[in-house]
């Protein structure tokens, strides 16, 4: 609804402001209406490009957010935190119990998806790294010789890449 609500207002405005272009092509000759034709033109295709940008961010946003409330939420994750931490506290890096195995994986993969999507922009980067920050940091650094372990038992070199890449590109600019 919200989006409809947003599109039905830049459509209002765009009417309104359309409206000069409209009179000014009833009362012009032959010659003026082939460029007030081709300025409404220039005008709908600004009207809709900016609308295009203006949701693609709205997206990203929005995907962003459904990350956020995942993380939060998700009690497999939760328990893949706790993992990752208690293997940090521990030192042990090679996990027997399958159990926690899968909750440590889950996590990964979550962060590996989030990753993804940042990189490729189709989650919004910036308010991401507002809100996890610290999280995403820490769980790369506490699973890391998890990851090097895994890369090198299945010789799988690009294994969790994307939340690798993220992580120290996050590390090298920190938030301000």
């Amino acid at each position: 609804m919200r989006g409809q609500a947003w599109l039905l207002k830049r459509l209002v405005v765009f009417v309104l402001l359309s409206i000069p272009f409209l009179i000014f092509f009833c009362y012009a000759n032959d010659r003026n209406r082939a460029a007030i034709s081709f300025g409404f033109t220039i005008w709908g295709a600004t009207f809709g490009l900016f609308t295009y940008l203006s949701q693609l961010q709205t997206k990203r946003r929005e995907k962003s957010d459904d990350f956020f409330n995942t993380y939060r939420t998700d009690a497999k994750l939760k328990v893949g935190m706790e993992n990752v931490h208690r293997m940090r506290e521990t030192g042990e890096v090679s996990l027997v119990d399958s159990n926690e195995r899968k909750s440590v994986l889950a996590l990964l993969n979550f962060f590996e998806l989030m990753c993804s999507a940042i990189l490729i922009n189709a989650a919004d980067e910036f308010t991401l790294k507002r809100l996890m920050f610290t999280s995403l940091i820490a769980s790369f650094r506490s699973a890391e010789p998890f990851i090097l372990q895994m890369r090198k038992a299945n010789s799988m070199p690009t294994i969790f890449q994307s939340f690798e890449q993220v992580a120290e590109r996050w590390e090298r600019h920190p938030l301000k």
